[in-house]
């Protein structure tokens, strides 16, 4: 008998070293989200959603033999490409399932994926998979559900042919059109395992920071970054354009997590909440309950300019009751923020960017919001004093608001790909560059100088490959376009761990 079962798999975490501080403790959305749109598409179907952030590569493996999958989708993102193609790899040998692979990293190099990994018979490159993953299905199972096909589209589905790569293309749609009726709210019910052992490693890190127990969720109602077009010096995000959801979807979720699994901590994983204004005012405007009688806190991500610029910035996290920011500080020195790309300035252009990071951190702990903060070390153009001015600054806020930090992430700058260090490590221009001069004005400021040579041995290591190994990009990005090495590096990661624990806070990886 031929399997009916579409598994979804979010890849197994990359934990080679420290892992990020809250590891383990949120179950992953997007895959419950594609899961329950296949179901709504093919009620016929048998679907299956596991995380394997949490459950590793051996639940992966252990799903696998016990689902037979006839297709299987696998979200993966660069850190976790590696395992991603070792959980593929088992599908197709041991059960011959059909294997498409979806998120960040596929999107980056959907013909090159394929070129190399012939195990792979799909890549979904787009910022919503469902609609080019319910396509995928319904080729696979030979069921005809009306799904607009556009070429010059946005999301596209990769597939090998006989002469090379095709793709097919789909109209990019608004967020509050691919989720807007209750049967499009993510079933947890799909990952009950994961959020039990979710459960228990949340409370476990962070259970002193509230009056009773947590059960912690995802929503993903807004999406895109305020910084988007200027984007910060490491960040590869594939979709950062700015899309935003219904404000009343966003209380159907909330109220049917708390009410059917007892959800009392979201985070909305944003990439910049606070970008969203309009928005903003019209959740607090439609709220059908005050979150805090229900004992609901929420998570947000900011930017610390946002935090300082926008005047009811700390009145609107408080009337929603976020109790907790996840914020990119990234670094204490001023020059390096600027090389960073971080836009830290107010609007009277008075507070340096450093300034601009402690005071948004004491106007949230002021407010009794709690923080999770996180810095990369080794960006462009780092120095020991830099390191040292980090240091101090992450010194400065731990001794003024230790209470309200409950996370401190330290870790080596990766040059992911399709980030603007990962173009400086290609030595290709981007538009992104245009604002500084062009990239070799840019590296020129920070005082770093490539030759013709390094260039190319660099562009031959990394350009046209699908799998990257995180440690050795992230030393030959130190070892290139830093005045630091890789020794620095460790050693302050062990004295922002020292001040983590001065402070009760946890330490992890900022990547």
């Amino acid at each position: 008998m031929v399997s009916k079962t579409v598994l979804l798999v979010n890849a197994p975490s990359y934990t080679e070293g420290d892992v990020a501080g809250n590891y383990l403790a949120f179950p992953a959305i997007g895959v419950v989200a594609l899961g329950t749109r296949l179901r709504n598409d093919y009620p016929d179907l048998d679907i299956d959603v596991i995380d394997g952030g949490i459950l590793g590569i051996d639940g992966v493996k252990k799903k696998i033999d016990d689902t037979e999958p006839a297709i299987i989708g696998i979200s993966v993102l660069t850190p976790t490409y590696k395992e991603g193609l070792e959980v593929a790899q088992y599908a197709k040998e041991r059960h011959g399932s059909a294997v498409v692979l979806g998120n960040d990293h596929a999107s980056f190099f959907p013909e090159l994926i394929l070129q190399n990994r012939q195990h792979i018979d799909y890549v979904v490159q787009a910022e919503f998979g469902e609609i080019p993953f319910s396509y995928i299905v319904g080729k696979e199972t030979g069921q005809d559900i009306a799904i607009a096909l556009n070429s010059e589209g946005d999301e596209k589905v990769y597939f090998r042919t006989p002469t090379g790569t095709a793709h097919v293309g789909f109209p990019k749609p608004r967020l509050s059109k691919v989720y807007s009726d209750v049967r499009d709210i993510p079933d947890l019910g799909l990952i009950a395992d994961e959020m039990s052992i979710a459960k228990v490693a949340y409370n476990q890190k962070y259970s002193r920071h509230h009056t009773s127990e947590r059960v912690p969720a995802l929503i993903n109602n807004v999406r895109g970054c305020g910084n988007g077009k200027r984007r910060c010096t490491y960040c590869g995000i594939y979709d950062l354009s700015l899309n935003e959801g219904s404000p009343g979807f966003f209380w159907d979720v909330v109220r049917k997590y708390n009410d059917d699994y007892g959800v009392n901590f979201i985070f909305e994983v944003s990439d910049s909440f606070l970008t969203f204004q309009r928005y903003i005012r019209q959740l607090i405007a439609t709220r059908p309950f005050e979150p805090k009688e229900r004992d609901i806190e929420f998570e947000v991500y900011v930017r610390a300019n946002d935090v300082v610029n926008i005047p009811d910035a700390i009145q609107w996290l408080k009337d929603l009751n976020v109790t907790r920011v996840n914020i990119g500080l990234d670094s204490g020195d001023d020059n390096i923020l600027e090389f960073l790309r971080k836009n830290n300035q107010d609007k009277k252009r008075v507070l340096s960017p450093s300034a601009i990071n402690y005071t948004a951190v004491r106007r949230l702990a002021e407010a009794g919001i709690t923080i999770h903060a996180s810095f990369p070390l080794g960006a462009l153009g780092e120095t020991k004093d830099s390191l040292e001015n980090t240091v101090a600054f992450i010194e400065r806020i731990s001794r003024d608001f230790g209470r309200s930090i409950v996370t401190l992430e330290a870790s080596e700058l990766v040059p992911l790909p399709n980030s603007p260090s990962w173009d400086m490590m290609l030595s290709r221009e981007n538009t992104v560059f245009h604002m500084n001069g062009g990239l070799e004005a840019t590296l020129a400021k920070t005082g770093i100088r490539l030759g013709d040579d390094k260039k190319v041995e660099l562009r031959h290591k990394y350009d046209n490959q699908d799998l990257l190994e995180i440690t050795e990009l992230a030393r030959d990005w130190t070892a290139n376009f830093t005045h630091i090495d890789w020794e620095d590096i460790n050693t302050t990661k062990k004295r922002v761990e020292q001040i983590a624990r001065s402070v009760g806070a946890i330490f992890g990886r900022a990547v």
